[in-house]
């Protein structure tokens, strides 16, 4: 299984590209500086 970072994964566009990469089969990494209440992926906020 790959694995990818994503920086701003909670954002507009971060959000779309997170659902696509883990319908794809990708192990996603959301790095953030405002994360997400409801989190999907794992997230590294900072």
């Amino acid at each position: 299984m790959p694995r990818v970072v994503v920086t701003g994964g909670t954002g507009k566009a971060g959000k779309w590209c997170v659902s696509d990469l883990l319908e794809h089969g990708y192990k996603v990494l959301n790095v953030d500086k405002n994360p997400a209440r409801r989190e999907v992926v794992p997230v590294l906020a900072g």
